[in-house]
């Protein structure tokens, strides 16, 4: 209880790839965060097939500087999958299981596509707070909401498209064909 099992520091191109954190008894005894992403100055840096297992956190974005972007990341037995305390993370393909809250962010911006959060005992999977969020092909299942956020609450289970704002007006552009000989 407590622990951190890896706290992950990387600056320009550090990755971390291939990667299992399990709590020794994970449903039992979870330990504090699986990997954390904490450290001033982190990034930008990434992490790919990630397997995290029993703590209170799965993986926590916290001082990041820059960007951190996750891809195939699987979070099990956790009060919390993924939590970003106010940095920007992108995600692709995060599947949680049975964790209380899925997605936690209090800050910052969270881009999360392709991904399933399924065996949530009720309540809410992704609870944005202030942050900025942008959702793509995201299916819930076992959460009674699967979006509480500023702008409103998203019922679920499947979100196509989902924005914590609405988009800005941009100008259009126009093309213009090269002219003929």
């Amino acid at each position: 209880p407590g622990a951190i099992a890896l706290n992950f520091h990387t600056n320009n191109t550090g990755a971390l790839k291939d990667v299992t954190v399990r709590a020794v008894d994970p449903v039992g005894h979870p330990g504090l965060v699986g990997v954390a992403f904490d450290d001033h100055w982190f990034g930008p840096g990434n992490a790919r097939y990630l397997e995290v297992d029993g703590f209170q956190t799965g993986v926590r974005i916290g001082s990041a500087q820059n960007h951190t972007t996750l891809e195939h990341v699987t979070v099990r037995h956790c009060g919390v999958g993924l939590e970003n305390t106010g940095h920007a993370v992108s995600v692709r393909g995060l599947h949680t299981f049975g964790c209380a809250r899925a997605v936690k962010a209090a800050g910052g911006l969270t881009v999360l596509v392709d991904s399933r959060l399924v065996e949530g005992p009720g309540g809410t999977a992704i609870e944005l707070g202030k942050s900025g969020a942008l959702l793509s092909n995201v299916k819930t299942a076992g959460y009674d909401i699967a979006v509480d956020a500023t702008l409103g609450k998203v019922a679920g289970p499947s979100i196509t498209a989902w924005t914590s704002r609405a988009p800005a007006a941009t100008a259009r552009s126009t093309r213009s064909s090269p002219a003929s000989a």
